[in-house]
């Protein structure tokens, strides 16, 4: 069907000539290039080779963490999967439900919740990094004596998380005054807190 609609289309525009860039199975189009889709690879074929591509969205980036790229994977698997509504939102309620027992009850590896964004310049030389949670890192790492040197250029790796020892309150008062870079915290200085 997409190569006769291709035919007809160049017999009647002289001056413009159309390809077939892709097909598509399943496609969740939120906006221009932003979309995820499973791609038919061998669409002259048997069409028997899929491929889920994702474009655009944000759980690609580098600055999400690991578990929310799986969240999301998750997530578009089930609505590209061609299964009834009713079920795929069954299944997504009972896969958050039970990803958020595992998260409260620190079940998850702290792995599965660094974050990482490269340092482009000397910490110092960043004029708003209290918006900027890698930099507050790195500037803590340098005032732990880390060499500039093995900061500048490379990614930064942290956590977002709260004190445990805060009451609700003072949670909430820490979270309103200082934003995400002063809940940052690099993975080796949470590990030797636990220590």
């Amino acid at each position: 069907m997409g190569k006769k609609l291709k035919a007809e289309v160049n017999i009647l525009y002289k001056c413009l000539e159309i390809e077939i860039d892709g097909v598509f199975k399943s496609l969740l189009l939120l906006k221009k290039k932003k979309y995820a889709a499973l791609t038919v690879e061998d669409f002259a074929g048997e069409g028997k080779i899929i491929k889920k591509e994702v474009k655009g969205l944000d759980m690609v980036r580098r600055d999400w963490c690991s578990l929310s790229k799986e969240v999301g994977n998750k997530v578009l698997d089930e609505i590209l999967s061609g299964k009834e509504r009713d079920k795929i939102i069954m299944e997504l309620n009972d896969y958050f439900s039970n990803i958020s027992q595992k998260m409260r009850q620190g079940h998850l590896d702290l792995n599965k919740y660094i974050i990482t964004k490269q340092l482009t310049k000397s910490p110092g030389d960043y004029s708003d990094f209290k918006s900027l949670p890698h930099v507050a890192v790195a500037l803590r790492l340098k005032s732990q004596g880390k060499s500039e040197a093995d900061l500048v250029a490379n990614f930064i790796p942290y956590v977002i998380c709260f004190k445990t020892t805060l009451k609700d309150q003072e949670r909430h008062q820490e979270e309103k005054a200082g934003g995400l870079a002063s809940k940052a915290y690099h993975p080796d200085e949470l590990l030797a807190s636990k220590g």
